[in-house]
């Protein structure tokens, strides 16, 4: 399978994890199994968050094999973001206390409280956040990239 294959099917699987999470469906809430209580939803994101820095990892060669080191570090911040994606459930876990990410204000201590909902908030923008800020990085390099070829011929 191709590169440009894979990064499209990643990209289609992020797509739909966005359309299904913004539905608002019932079953988002219900188990995905019944020996593992964690909700469609959660799975769901957890896909989506790992597809979507898969799909700019499969998407740009000049990521996927830097030669430059602008690129590297691009290449490095897109690992650590697939690292934290992959991450997540255990992550939020930890967080929230519960497989299901509910916080409440009467927790006691950090796990599951409203600072750790702030925390967990905070982490799943981040999520999102980097592999946009990357994807638009390397755009506009290979925007400028292609305008200094286009002068130097």
């Amino acid at each position: 399978m191709s590169y440009r294959t894979k990064s499209i099917i990643a990209f289609l699987v992020f797509i739909a994890a966005v359309l299904l999470m913004t539905s608002g469906e019932a079953f988002l809430s219900r188990p995905m199994f019944y020996f593992v209580p964690m909700p469609w939803g959660n799975w769901i994101t957890w896909v989506g968050f790992i597809a979507f820095p898969l799909s700019i990892y499969y998407g740009f060669s000049a990521v996927r094999r830097p030669k430059k080191r602008f690129m590297g570090l691009m290449h490095i911040l897109l690992k650590l973001n697939l690292i934290l994606a992959i991450l997540w459930v255990p992550i939020s876990y930890l967080l929230a206390g519960n497989i299901t990410n509910s916080f409440s204000g009467s927790a006691t201590g950090f796990q599951g409280s409203p600072k750790a909902s702030e925390v967990f908030w905070g982490f799943n923008i981040f999520l999102i956040f980097l592999p946009f800020s990357i994807l638009s990085a390397v755009g506009i390099q290979t925007v400028i990239n292609l305008l200094k070829s286009k002068n130097n011929r």
